[in-house]
């Protein structure tokens, strides 16, 4: 498909989102970089979403709706779809900062990326601050772990996206397992800087861990030489503790551990390990 020179096509995937879709909507298209369309893709959603997206008047707007497949599916048609230079993603439930467009469009052409993606900042007690990162300003090395990166500051030239697809079969981690194909083939730039509000929502997938035991078993099955490759992967290590830690039953405690050690075998993991088996940490 032929692209629009300086257009950004920012994708919005969304399902039952009717009260927050508009407040995510409006912090797209209020953004200092006007040159954008906005594509919502409505995962077949039964609430009013279709309502509110068609009361936004905004020409930029394009709303489509498919049968439920999931966000992957979703973000994968908005790419079908858009005519963008650029492509961005956005999430119903979070809001961009005013001018995250414009500090990653000119992030992307004064260092000659071909991604662009920047921090978070999360609610706390009323106040917003910012999230973690294991990542420095600059380019993500390729033996670096593309961890901890969401899917809502991701910015990029269009081929990036068109190349490297949302995998729908990912229950989790959709975002990082994009990060590890794309970090193989383009220059990936961290902007250090928050520049997305992220909202953890009640029914939100992050705070559920019935599938995780599936994503982790595509993340191996997938990447044979994942192990070899990085120099750091406590972070999914650590994300398998912490599932072994809410898991209510011994077996499923132990599922997660076993993943842990699969992941890394620190001395820092084997210890948590330990201490979680035995119900002390």
């Amino acid at each position: 498909m032929e692209t629009i020179k300086d257009l950004v096509s920012v994708i919005i995937p969304t399902y039952n989102r009717a009260h927050l879709i508009k407040r995510s909507a409006e912090s797209v298209l209020n953004q200092t970089y006007g040159n954008l369309e906005l594509i919502i893709v409505d995962d077949g959603s039964t609430d009013n979403t279709e309502e509110v997206v068609k009361s936004i008047t905004d020409s930029r707007v394009t709303y489509i709706k498919q049968p439920n497949q999931g966000a992957c599916a979703a973000r994968n048609n908005g790419i079908d779809h858009a005519k963008g230079e650029f492509i961005a993603f956005q999430d119903s439930d979070d809001v961009w900062h005013q001018d995250k467009l414009e500090k990653q469009v000119k992030c992307l052409r004064e260092n000659g990326a071909d991604m662009v993606v920047c921090g978070i900042s999360i609610q706390k007690k009323e106040k917003w601050i910012r999230a973690n990162t294991i990542h420095e300003n600059g380019f993500i090395e390729n033996t670096k772990l593309p961890y901890g990166i969401g899917t809502q500051t991701f910015f990029a030239k269009s081929m990036v996206f068109r190349e490297e697809r949302f995998d729908v079969e990912m229950p989790r981690y959709q975002d990082f397992d994009v990060l590890v194909r794309v970090a193989k083939k383009f220059k990936i730039f961290y902007m250090d800087i928050a520049l997305v509000d992220y909202y953890i929502m009640n029914d939100s997938i992050t705070k559920s861990n019935d599938k995780l035991k599936i994503a982790f078993d595509r993340i191996l099955d997938k990447y044979s030489d994942f192990l070899s490759v990085y120099d750091s992967y406590e972070c999914l290590a650590n994300d398998s503790i912490a599932a072994a830690k809410l898991s209510e039953s011994k077996q499923q405690r132990n599922c997660f551990i076993r993943y842990a050690l699969r992941f890394s075998k620190s001395l820092r993991i084997i210890v948590k390990s330990i201490l979680v088996y035995f119900r002390i940490l």
